[in-house]
């Protein structure tokens, strides 16, 4: 679990824990809002979020109701362009790719409905697209050649039926 630093509201003091603390000088408790804590308790979150918004927002969002929705999309977009200018394919060569499908499996994005850019860790080289599946599967055995022989080895001797071979 990550800390948080933050401070005493009441005398300023730098405070650093991962949800309560309590200021060593004024003894008042400070809630300290972590990632778990965000995730288990959204209601709350999102109400103490709504109060401290800009009264300009609020009003965008009173009168415009799709204003979050269409605000999302922009920074969906902003991303992959990001994405693209990282990476270095341009937008014609990503739309040729996805529909190709995974570089992995061939098939659709899943997770989140979007692909992954693949890319060297090392060298920072783009190598495809993939689905979240085959991306967290290569994440998790690091690039490691050897580590996915022996994976195919165990699966070879464990599996009842015969492996296909990939064309």
């Amino acid at each position: 679990m990550s800390t948080v630093s933050t401070k005493c509201s009441q005398c300023n003091t730098l405070l650093s824990t991962t949800r309560w603390r309590q200021c060593d000088k004024c003894r008042e408790r400070a809630r300290i809002a972590t990632a778990r804590y965000r995730r288990n308790n959204l209601a709350a979150v999102a109400a103490y979020s709504r109060s401290y918004q800009p009264a300009w927002r609020r009003r965008q969002i009173e009168k415009d109701p799709d204003f979050l929705l269409r605000e999302a999309a922009k920074l969906r977009r902003n991303v992959f362009l990001r994405k693209l200018k990282q990476y270095d394919p341009t937008e014609a060569q990503y739309n040729e790719l996805a529909s190709k499908g995974c570089a992995i499996c061939s098939g659709p994005p899943r997770g989140r409905g979007r692909y992954h850019f693949d890319h060297d860790h090392e060298t920072g080289e783009f190598r495809g697209l993939l689905c979240t599946k085959c991306n967290t599967a290569l994440g998790q055995f690091n690039d490691n050649l050897d580590l996915l022989d022996r994976a195919k080895q165990y699966l070879v001797v464990h599996t009842k039926q015969p492996i296909r071979a990939v064309a």
